[in-house]
C-alpha cells in the first residue's frame, strides 16, 4: 500500500472530519454572536446619545450643538471600549474551543500588559486626561484649544 492510498484512506474516515467540523461551528457561532453584540451595543448607544443629548436641553446644560458633539464624544469613546471588549472576550473564547492553552497566553498576556503598562505609564495617564476633559465638558472634538 503506498503512502498516497494510506493518506486518502485516512481522510476519508468520518470520525475525523466530525471533530473539525464541530469546532469550526461552534466558532463561527462565537463570532456572529460577537458581531450581533458589537450591533446590539452600537444601537444602544445612539440610544443613549439621543437620551443624553434630551437631558442636556431639558436641563439647559449649554447649546444644542454643543451638547450633541460632547455625547458624540463620549458615546464613540464608549462604543470603541464595548466593541473591543465584546471582540477580545469572543477571540479568547473560540481559540479555547479550538483547542489552544488559554492559561500560558493569558499569563504572556498579563506580563506584556504589566511591561506594556509601566512603560507607557504617562502616555495612558495623558489618554485619561483627555478623556475627563470630554466627560467634564471642558474640551469637544472640533474645540481649538491653546495651550502655553
Amino acid at each position: 500500500m503506498s503512502a498516497w492510498d494510506k493518506l486518502t484512506a485516512d481522510l476519508a474516515r468520518p470520525e475525523l472530519w466530525v471533530g473539525w467540523a464541530e469546532r469550526s461551528i461552534r466558532v463561527i457561532l462565537i463570532l456572529a454572536l460577537a458581531w450581533i453584540l458589537t450591533r446590539i451595543a452600537r444601537r444602544l448607544l445612539s440610544r443613549l446619545r439621543g437620551y443624553v443629548i434630551g437631558m442636556m436641553d431639558r436641563r439647559g446644560d449649554g447649546a444644542a450643538i454643543g451638547a450633541e458633539n460632547r455625547a458624540a464624544t463620549v458615546i464613540s469613546a464608549l462604543g470603541k471600549i464595548a466593541s473591543f471588549a465584546i471582540w477580545i472576550v469572543a477571540l479568547v473564547t473560540a481559540l479555547g474551543d479550538l483547542g489552544y492553552q488559554l492559561a500560558p497566553l493569558l499569563a504572556g498576556l498579563g506580563v506584556a500588559g504589566l511591561a506594556l503598562g509601566l512603560g507607557a505609564q504617562t502616555l495612558i495617564k495623558d489618554w485619561l486626561g483627555g478623556l475627563f476633559l470630554f466627560l467634564e465638558d471642558q474640551a469637544r472634538i472640533g474645540d481649538s484649544v491653546t495651550i502655553n
